[in-house]
């Protein structure tokens, strides 16, 4: 459904807040997973990519696998 990003701009070191909001339409069958990344213009000299930071997890920290959301249920996956 959509997101949001605090602060919208950041500089290097801070720290960015990413929260996305989901709807399903249907009951979910599957776990499906929730893949989020900063990727930079410059390269990262740690990894060597412009990979920045990454998240990967099930909804809302692992605490709301989507085989538990309810058709129309708003879910807020917080805290990436």
């Amino acid at each position: 459904m959509g997101y949001d990003l605090d602060p919208a701009e950041a500089r290097p070191g801070e720290v960015v807040n990413l929260t996305l909001y989901w709807r399903a339409s249907a009951a979910v069958p599957v776990h499906y997973k929730v893949l989020a990344a900063l990727m930079g213009e410059q390269f990262n000299p740690k990894t060597n990519n412009p990979l920045w930071a990454q998240v990967d997890s099930e909804p809302a920290n692992w605490t709301l696998p989507t085989t538990r959301w309810a058709p129309g249920q708003l879910v807020v996956d917080a805290g990436r």
